[in-house]
């Protein structure tokens, strides 16, 4: 689909915008393999080097070693080389944690909440670290690289594109925003208002979930629902939907805590409904439609006629 020049707002108000890149380069960290001690690392007595490793023995009360590298409101990409974790430890990007219960190459990707980049033992575990790097990266990575445009709504409202599409793939990136309002994408409608519509939309729910729904007239029904907290807000991620000719919908997702190696079914295990679900009631369409509220975020919207395997 070309959406150049034909952007149909509605309601609200939106700006292009585009990821920006990092500001530092490189890895971050001071002494990140531990080659002779784990000094320049704020560590409490419980941590010490061995053997070209940084060691935590499990005595004392979740004790950390840390490194004030972090700036607020950036993004980083961490990955730790562990050796050891019976029993896991936090990682902590100035404020909540992110709990690692494996050992190996471990990738995690964050905003700053504050300075302190902080890894924490658990109480009773041995934990042993061969390196850790720290990488500051766009907003959006790895799904999104910097100077990748999207569109953010600025003032709740609704935007629309115009698309005859029925039958498909429609892929987007989506970001919801902060708020506790639902983010609504009416990727088959036949008017520019989601309330009155007629149509299949995926709605991200404010607490976490993600439907797919039907509406007719405007009163909607649930074809599937996840569990609560099944993404974050504010985290980028791509969605996939898929119509083949039969009516059967497929929805599947990456990003976030699901990877970008491979798409995930979305899983409606803890939820209701299934997926994929076949629903033949329309058959035609004339928009694409976002109801969306301040800080939700769309880019890269892609249309498929035929089925893209």
């Amino acid at each position: 689909m070309n959406l150049s020049g034909q952007l149909i707002t509605g309601t609200g108000s939106y700006e292009v915008k585009e990821i920006a890149p990092p500001i530092e380069s490189g890895q971050l960290f001071d002494n990140n393999e531990f080659e002779n001690n784990i000094d320049d690392w704020n560590a409490q007595a419980s941590w010490t080097w061995d053997n070209g490793q940084a060691f935590y023995d499990g005595v004392g009360s979740s004790h950390y070693i840390l490194q004030s590298k972090l700036t607020t409101g950036r993004w980083y990409h961490v990955t730790l080389d562990v050796a050891l974790n019976p029993i896991g430890f936090t990682l902590q990007f100035g404020g909540g944690s992110i709990s690692i219960t494996e050992d190996g190459i471990i990738n995690i990707t964050a905003q700053a909440v504050g300075a302190n980049l902080i890894i924490r033992g658990n109480t009773g575990s041995l934990v042993r670290i061969n390196s850790a790097i720290l990488e500051e990266v766009p907003e959006g990575y790895p799904l999104m690289d910097k100077g990748t445009k999207y569109l953010e709504c600025t003032a709740n409202g609704t935007v629309a594109f115009p698309s005859d599409q029925a039958y498909g793939t429609w892929e987007f990136d989506l970001y919801k925003g902060a708020d506790a309002n639902s983010v609504d994408i009416s990727f088959i409608s036949d008017v520019l208002i989601p309330g009155v519509s007629s149509g299949y939309f995926i709605r991200l729910q404010n607490d976490q979930s993600i439907d797919l729904r039907e509406y007719v007239g405007g009163s909607g029904s649930v074809k599937f629902t996840t569990a609560a907290s099944y993404i974050d807000s504010e985290v980028w991620y791509r969605i996939k939907i898929t119509r083949t000719l039969d009516g059967e919908f497929t929805v599947e997702i990456m990003g976030g805590a699901f990877g970008v190696d491979d798409w995930m079914l979305v899983d409606v295990s803890g939820g209701s409904g299934t997926n994929p679900i076949i629903d033949n009631t329309f058959v035609a369409s004339i928009y694409f439609v976002l109801a969306i509220d301040g800080g939700d975020r769309i880019a890269n919207l892609i249309t498929y006629n035929a089925v893209k395997q």
